[in-house]
């Protein structure tokens, strides 16, 4: 007895030495966590809603619906933006890459408040220390110098050696910001994220505006990655590569252990669990309601049966006054019992509905449009653009026919000039070299910066001016139909999220009438949830006209069925 009390007191010593070490080593790994976070719009819009959660070392993807608040809660955990109420704890550096950067900005912390860069090392942030270690060399004593340079002597190595693992090899760090291409820039800022040496590293749609070769690059660099990540992104082959998913939906945050394809497996999971407990809490709420009916009825009927049977048998005015009271009390005694039964059934049933994923999704209408298949449709013959002694190709320039209802996709790698040649076709851009040509009366062009819309402008009247047929009440529908709110109207483009502008955006294209017979989309899934790529990707499957886009979502195009590649 005394043996068997002894080992269990022992055996509950070590149990709880070993849990208070996971706690220990729990709380080292932690790099970031928050308590309650609550947060609002100045309007009064809660985005956030009481979240609380932690972030260690694993790899974790952040996704969610457009609009649903992953950039809004990523700027809040890295110190950007103060939370409406709750708290944020933070343990050793966090590097961070937002959503949207340009060439001129720098990947520094966010607490930074230093000028616009205009070089490669400024954006990196070494560009300070560089020019304190040319002075050095230069025979500068300054004691100033030396405080610069710290004991990163190191610094040009280390910078040299992480843009060339981001396949910048040749980058001169003293280059001007101008000559870079958007991909060129993000991944100078992301290299800039891994000199700070973060802890954890916060990125918000990495692979925007980079090429295959450049997010397979990234790829690499995010698996060798030492400490924690926590990603926003529609990439679904980055997803895939990820440990941990966090979701943000209105249903709070909900985490998930694996990649993008065990997440979508567990939601669905739940979603048909959800879908029977709704059934069933429904089929319940019925049966009480049907129950309380044919009681009232058999109580009624039994009444009515006392009455005659009383007057049949000469009952007296007291008996018949006594026997009703009596058939009241029980009346109202199962009365009250059934409606118990009913309410806990409707809170059953609401509670049912609660834990149940939103179904709303775009809604794109690409269908009702047909190409005669020998119809010419686009033509460029030999353009070209010239700067200075510079071609942007190779002699004798880009020629290609569009014909019938093929499905072209530009590639090549950043910088190569697709977006370009795209504005080039649809006539936004005139050639230094050669002709191009359209042959359709109608088309629809959307590029990157969705400038479709005026930025400045609020939606309904932007919507209006770009589609003078669309009345106020179409613009309101539109806005249900892509899932953007009635509110949206209200807001410019430059206040929506990248997903909910590119949604407006698709909602002028192909939300009202008969679409174009030719469709040109530069990047289209940049930025958008993946629900809504897959709504994009099947209604542009189902389009029976032209189509020429520029993606390096190899998902996307092999979703929407490209048959040729022209590389640049």
């Amino acid at each position: 007895m005394h043996r068997s009390f002894k080992h269990v007191q022992e055996k509950t010593v070590q149990e709880k030495i070993a849990q208070e070490k996971t706690v220990q080593e729990k709380t080292v790994q932690e790099t970031l966590g928050c308590e309650h976070l609550v947060w609002e719009t100045p309007e009064g819009r809660r985005i956030l809603d009481r979240l609380s959660f932690t972030l260690g070392q694993e790899k974790t993807a952040l996704v969610g619906d457009n609009g649903a608040g992953k950039s809004t809660l990523a700027r809040i955990l890295v110190g950007e933006l103060e939370p409406t109420s709750g708290w944020v704890r933070r343990r050793g550096r966090i590097g961070w890459l937002p959503q949207g950067v340009t060439a001129t900005d720098r990947p520094t912390r966010p607490q930074s408040d230093e000028p616009t860069r205009r070089s490669v090392a400024e954006m990196l942030g070494i560009a300070a220390q560089l020019d304190a270690m040319a002075a050095i060399e230069n025979g500068a004593c300054d004691e100033h110098y030396f405080e610069q340079v710290g004991d990163a002597w190191d610094v040009e190595e280390k910078a040299k050696a992480q843009l060339d693992r981001l396949g910048l090899r040749e980058l001169d760090l003293r280059a001007p910001l101008s000559r870079l291409s958007g991909g060129e820039g993000k991944r100078v800022q992301l290299a800039g994220c891994l000199l700070l040496e973060p802890d954890l590293l916060v990125l918000d749609e990495p692979t925007n505006h980079l090429d295959s070769a450049s997010r397979h690059l990234l790829y690499d660099v995010l698996d060798g990655f030492p400490r924690g990540l926590l990603v926003i992104s529609h990439d679904r082959a980055l997803l895939k590569r990820l440990e941990r998913t966090l979701e943000l939906s209105p249903l709070g945050l909900r985490a998930y252990g694996g990649g993008w394809d065990v997440y979508r497996r567990q939601v669905e999971i739940e979603k048909q669990a959800a879908a029977h407990r709704l059934e069933v809490a429904s089929s319940r709420l019925g049966r009480q309601e049907r129950a309380a009916q044919e009681a009232k009825e058999r109580q009624a009927s039994k009444s009515a049966g006392g009455k005659r049977a009383a007057a049949r048998r000469g009952a007296s005015r007291l008996e018949i006054q006594g026997a009703k009271r009596q058939a009241q009390r029980t009346v109202a005694r199962l009365g009250v019992a059934h409606e118990r039964r009913i309410a806990e059934a409707r809170e059953s049933l609401e509670a049912a509905r609660s834990g149940v994923r939103s179904s709303a999704s775009v809604r794109l209408k690409a269908g009702n449009v047909e190409v005669p298949s020998s119809k010419v449709l686009a033509e460029i013959d030999g353009v070209n653009m010239i700067f200075g002694e510079r071609r942007m190709w190779p002699e004798p320039g880009i020629s290609l026919k569009v014909i019938g209802p093929e499905r072209l996709a530009l590639i090549g790698d950043s910088g190569c000039g697709k977006s370009t040649l795209a504005r080039i076709l649809v006539g936004e851009l005139k050639p230094h070299q050669g002709q191009a040509r359209l042959a359709v009366s109608r088309f629809a062009w959307l590029d990157q910066q969705c400038r479709i819309l005026p930025a400045k402008t609020p939606l309904l009247k932007g919507m209006v001016a770009t589609n003078p047929a669309l009345t106020t009440q179409e613009v309101y529908w539109l806005m249900d139909r892509f899932c953007l709110g009635r509110d949206a109207v209200d807001r410019r483009p430059e206040e929506l999220s990248g997903g909910e502008r590119m949604r407006a955006a698709l909602a002028c294209l192909l939300g009202i009438g008969s679409p174009p017979p030719l469709l040109v989309l530069d990047e289209p899934t940049n930025n958008l949830d993946v629900s809504t790529v897959e709504v994009l990707e099947e209604a542009l499957a189902a389009f029976r006209g032209a189509l020429i886009v520029i993606s390096h979502d190899q998902c996307f195009l092999e979703a929407v069925g490209v048959e040729r590649e022209l590389s640049l």
